[in-house]
C-alpha cells in the first residue's frame, strides 16, 4: 500500500509535466508496480496508472532496467498471476500489467529496444494468458473497471505494429481472437469488440495477413455451436455479432477493404442471421 507522502508526490506529477523530480525513479517504478493491482479505483486508475505510464514512457529508464521490468511483468508473478481467481480480484493486477506492457511495447516500437527473440516471448506470453483469462468482467461496482479483454486488445494494437512479428504470429492472434468472443458465459458490453477491432485494423494496415485468411476467418468465427438454452445463446451470438458488426463499419468506406466488407456482411446475414 502506498503512504500519503508518496501518494501526495503522485497526485502533483501532472502539473510537473511527470518529471518526477527528487526521487529515485527505478525504486518508484518498482512500488508503482507492486501496487499495480490496487483495489482503490482512484488509486489504480488515476494515480498508479498514468505515473507508472509516464516512467516506462518518457525515458526516465534506460534499457536494461525496462527489459529487466519487462520480464517481470510477463511473468506469473504479473501476467498470468493466479490465473485460478483463487483471489477475488486478482484479475486487477494482470489486466493493469496489460495496460503497461501497452506502454512497454509502444515505447519499442518507437525505440527499437528489444531484440526479435525477446519480442516472440512476449507475443507468446500475451497471447497464452490471453487465451487463458476467465476473468472477463468489464466494470465491477465495488474496484471499477477490470476490462481484462479490453487491455488485452490494446496490448494486441500494438503488437499489431511490431516489424519483429510475422504472419504465423498474426495469424495466431486472429485465432484467439475469435475463440475469445465465441463464448456463452458472459457477454462483452465494455468496448471489447471496438478495441478489438483496433488491433484487427493495425494489422489489416501491415499487409501481412492475406485476404484469403481474412476472408476465411470472418466466416470461422460465423460458425459456432449455439446453446438451446437462454441467456447462452444470446451471449455467444452477441459477442459475435458486436465483433462483426464493428469491424464491418470500420472497413466500410475503406475502398482497399472492400473485400472485407462484403465476407462480413455475407456472414451476418446467412450464418448469424440479423434479426
Amino acid at each position: 500500500m502506498l503512504d500519503n507522502k508518496t501518494i501526495k508526490y503522485l497526485e502533483a506529477q501532472p502539473k510537473s509535466e511527470f518529471k518526477f523530480e527528487k526521487v529515485d525513479k527505478l525504486k518508484l517504478t518498482y512500488e508503482l508496480l507492486e501496487n499495480i493491482g490496487e483495489k482503490d479505483s482512484h488509486l489504480r486508475d488515476d494515480i498508479i496508472y498514468p505515473c507508472l505510464a509516464h516512467l516506462l514512457h518518457d525515458n526516465h529508464l534506460d534499457k536494461q532496467e525496462l527489459i529487466k521490468i519487462t520480464k517481470n511483468l510477463i511473468s506469473d508473478q504479473y501476467l498470468t498471476y493466479d490465473m485460478d481467481n483463487k483471489l477475488e480480484y486478482s484479475a486487477l493486477k494482470r489486466s493493469f500489467t496489460s495496460l503497461q506492457l501497452v506502454i512497454i511495447i509502444h515505447v519499442h516500437n518507437r525505440d527499437n529496444i528489444f531484440s526479435k527473440a525477446f519480442i516472440k516471448e512476449i507475443f507468446d506470453s500475451i497471447i497464452d494468458y490471453y487465451s487463458n483469462e476467465k476473468d472477463l468482467r468489464g466494470y465491477d461496482p465495488s474496484v471499477g473497471w477490470i476490462h481484462s479483454i479490453a487491455h488485452a486488445a490494446d496490448m494486441f494494437s500494438q503488437l499489431a505494429k511490431c516489424l519483429e512479428l510475422e504472419e504465423k504470429d498474426f495469424e495466431s492472434m486472429l485465432k484467439v481472437i475469435s475463440e475469445k468472443f465465441k463464448i456463452n458465459s458472459y457477454s462483452y458490453v465494455s468496448d471489447e469488440d471496438e478495441r478489438t477491432v483496433n488491433a484487427i485494423f493495425n494489422l489489416l494496415e501491415r499487409d501481412i495477413v492475406s485476404k484469403d485468411f481474412m476472408k476465411e476467418w470472418v466466416n470461422k468465427l460465423g460458425d459456432y455451436d449455439k446453446p438451446n438454452k437462454y441467456p447462452e445463446a444470446y451471449r455467444i451470438t452477441g459477442n459475435v455479432k458486436s465483433l462483426l458488426r464493428s469491424l464491418y463499419f470500420r472497413v466500410l468506406d475503406n475502398e482497399k477493404y472492400e473485400y472485407l466488407a462484403n465476407e462480413v456482411k455475407k456472414v451476418l446475414k446467412e450464418k448469424v442471421k440479423l434479426r
